[in-house]
């Protein structure tokens, strides 16, 4: 039992002086700073609004695109990273490049140099699909542009016949 006890106090004392050694417990180094989150729509001066691709919504394809910018010195485009997240598989080819072509074609802000910009682009569909629906889109800052297919209503919508008289 002796043996026990003594065995116990020899992990428990080798334990502590571990994580002393190691800077564990109170008042160790906690490390580098976690990096500042990445900058958003704030950092362009025109980015326009990608539209929602007409095969997308045939195929009732949603999903988001996520690109992340690195901007260069002022205010270039520098390397741009592109991830999408769809539960349908041809949601990255038929998401991404109306994305692709607007972020290429926006203009940075020359005090942004240096920053990481994200943007995320929300495609949702809303009700049933329709042949001709209105896209609407908003902004929700700071960095997620929506882009949502709305039922076309009423009679000027155009998208559907009128039922036929009885």
């Amino acid at each position: 039992m002796r043996k026990l006890v003594l065995v116990a106090i020899t992990v428990l004392i080798s334990a502590q002086l571990g994580m002393a050694q190691r800077g564990g417990g109170k008042g160790g180094d906690k490390g580098p700073p976690p990096p500042p989150p990445p900058a958003g729509l704030e950092c362009f001066d025109n980015l326009g609004t990608p539209e929602y691709p007409r095969a997308a919504l045939q195929a009732k394809v949603d999903g988001s695109v996520w690109e992340t910018i690195e901007v260069g010195p002022q205010g270039a485009m520098g390397k741009v990273d592109t991830q999408v997240v769809s539960a349908y598989a041809d949601g990255a080819k038929l998401l991404t490049p109306p994305v692709d072509s607007v972020i290429k074609s926006a203009k940075l802000k020359a005090d942004c140099a240096g920053k990481t910009v994200l943007v995320v682009v929300r495609y949702q569909l809303h009700g049933d699909p329709i042949a001709n629906p209105q896209v609407t889109n908003r902004r929700e800052p700071p960095n997620i542009i929506w882009i949502e297919s709305q039922p076309a209503t009423g009679a000027g919508a155009g998208a559907t016949k009128a039922a036929p008289k009885q």
